[in-house]
């Protein structure tokens, strides 16, 4: 889960099981953020609020899992 989306800026990125990562790309496919010192924990909040509005991606490992999500900065 990320919420809230869309968000000011602020996210928490929760999962039922440890995240091991966490990349979040702009629409260019650049790389903005990445946090792999998780330490797997099962919810981490970030601060995107330098960042411009618009559309991100965000891409989360868990496990041998990825799962991505559109995150909103308004």
């Amino acid at each position: 889960n990320v919420y809230p989306n869309p968000s000011n800026g602020i996210l928490t990125i929760s999962s039922n099981s440890d995240i091991n990562s966490i990349e979040i790309y702009n629409l260019l496919g650049e790389l903005i953020y990445s946090d792999i010192n998780f330490s797997h924990q099962p919810s981490k909040e970030i601060d995107l609020s330098g960042f411009g509005k618009g559309l991100y991606f965000a891409k989360i490992y868990y496990g041998e899992k990825k799962y991505t999500e559109k995150i909103i900065i308004q």
